[in-house]
Order: structure tokens, then C-alpha cells, then sequence
């Protein structure tokens, strides 16, 4: 969480708000994330939002969605 955390920091006042941003997870970690955000003691924030009446809820981290590929492997290196 924490790396996620500094990526959002890294984020504000960079102009993003024209832009569409949003992360990019393996099955592995998105199922991590959905139990993260279930934990009543946890204040991750995480939460899930519904972008359109017709779509599916999405799980979000501080208002940016996250959405999975698993074109994304386990083992690769860490985004700094």
C-alpha cells in the first residue's frame, strides 16, 4: 500500500484531472486489494464506485480506478 500511496502524491498537481489515470493489476494483487478493502479495521482507501448505471462497481484507490490484466505478471519488477 505504501508504494500506492506515494504514486498518489506523485499524481497531484500534475495535471491529471484532463487525463484518464488509472492502475493496472494481476488477478493476484486485485484479489489482495478486494480483501484489503473488506477488512473493517482497514482504512486503505479503497472503495468500490460504479462509473455508469449500466457498468459493473469497480474497486478504486482514492478515486482512481483499478482494473485488471493479467498480462501483468508476478514476478516483474516494481514501477519506481
Amino acid at each position: 500500500m505504501n508504494q500506492m500511496k506515494r504514486a498518489w502524491w506523485r499524481l497531484q498537481g500534475k495535471g491529471t484531472a484532463t487525463g484518464k489515470v488509472c492502475i493496472y493489476a494481476n488477478s493476484t494483487v486485485c484479489e489482495y486489494l478486494d480483501h484489503q478493502s473488506s477488512l473493517a479495521n482497514s482504512n486503505t482507501f479503497l472503495t468500490y464506485e460504479q462509473t455508469a448505471t449500466d457498468s459493473p462497481r469497480m474497486l478504486s484507490y482514492r478515486g482512481i480506478p483499478i482494473r485488471r490484466t493479467d498480462a501483468i505478471l508476478n514476478n516483474e519488477a516494481t514501477v519506481a
